[in-house]
């Protein structure tokens, strides 16, 4: 029951995401983005063991340079990459202190691109670049029945109406942000270089640092409008046909322009994660994402985060792999409620 009911939702993700991809010029590039990449892609694909590529990519939290999970092991100095997401997630929760109030019932598409290019034999630099369309639940029905066949906790779902878009917060400081209307355009765009520090057929260790620039727009809640900059370890280690990776590091966010008086400058982030080969070449992967607090509040939502992914790999010839993953918030009411993810990575 539980199998057939994910498979159910993943189809109606995918089915409203060929509808978005094909509604707008700028919906028509990226689906045209996407077939691109399918088509060309001449080099032999990447290593199995590579983690997931979340984190937490709640409204309020995606705004901050905050790295997706990293690779440990790099590409080859003859070898660029190119990796394309579709993430659908949803959140509906009201929470409240003494001091605070904050509702969030959003659904967000996003499109993310990441290009590796390999500077020589031990750097790599990435670009990473997001499109944010924010939009009222188109899935909150076939979510809620998800939900209740599992038992997960619906939180503040049973109390909101359906295929509403509201994110709203007000404290005892005057401090109020409201945003209620369909919006979509670019998000920020960061630069990261990464260092290879180890790598054997066991183990690998690469050394992160990333610069985000502020080209989204924070009124639209899709930037923070402030430089973002952030330094970490990715380390792999494979034991027979089980990899594990992890990934630790800080953010310092220099400033923003989304609740600035209760905005923390430094964040500890970090995964791990697990990988094995279930059958032929399919990998199933399970990874754990955490952060810190970005902002000085005693909100769920605005403190510590953690959600759990689950997905798979499957590389579909020897230039591209797909995965599809799916993310919960296992301490409910720090991350988005669910998360779809469709990933085609492409080597060239």
């Amino acid at each position: 029951m539980q199998t057939w009911l994910i498979l159910q939702l993943s189809t109606k993700a995918c089915k409203q995401a060929l509808k978005l991809c094909f509604k707008k010029p700028a919906d028509k590039f990226i689906s045209g983005f996407f077939y691109a990449c399918i088509v060309y892609s001449p080099h032999n694909f990447a290593y199995p063991g590579t983690p997931l590529l979340t984190r937490n990519n709640g409204t309020f939290a995606a705004i901050y340079g905050i790295p997706f999970a990293s690779p440990a092991r790099l590409t080859d100095v003859t070898v660029s990459r190119l990796i394309s997401t579709l993430d659908i997630q949803s959140t509906a929760l009201i929470q409240g202190t003494q001091d605070e109030d904050l509702k969030t019932d959003i659904e967000t598409w996003s499109v993310n691109l990441f290009y590796d290019y390999s500077l020589n034999d031990n750097w790599m630099l990435r670009a990473h670049l997001s499109y944010y369309a924010h939009t009222p639940g188109l899935l909150d029905s076939p979510i809620d029945d998800y939900h209740q066949a599992l038992g997960l906790n619906e939180g503040a779902r049973p109390q909101l109406p359906q295929d509403q878009l509201e994110v709203s917060y007000q404290d005892s400081q005057g401090t109020n942000v409201l945003f209620a209307q369909r919006s979509q355009a670019i998000g920020d765009f960061s630069i990261q270089f990464a260092r290879q520090l180890l790598n054997t057929a066991l183990a690998s260790q690469s050394l992160w640092f990333s610069i985000k620039l502020p080209t989204g727009d924070a009124s639209r809640l899709q930037g923070s409008g402030h430089l973002d900059l952030a330094g970490w370890l990715s380390t792999r280690h494979l034991f027979s046909n089980v990899t594990v990776f992890t990934q630790a590091g800080l953010l310092y966010m220099s400033d923003t322009d989304v609740l600035p008086e209760r905005h923390n400058n430094w964040a500890a982030f970090g995964n791990l994660g697990v990988g094995f080969i279930a059958w032929d070449k399919l990998e199933l992967k399970a990874q754990l994402d955490l952060h810190s607090a970005l902002y000085d509040s005693q909100l769920r939502f605005l403190g510590n985060s953690s959600q759990l992914s689950v997905g798979a790999s499957y590389p579909i010839n020897n230039a591209q792999q797909f995965d599809f993953v799916i993310s919960e918030d296992i301490v409910h009411g720090r991350a988005p409620d669910i998360l779809f993810q469709f990933a085609l990575h492409s080597t060239f």
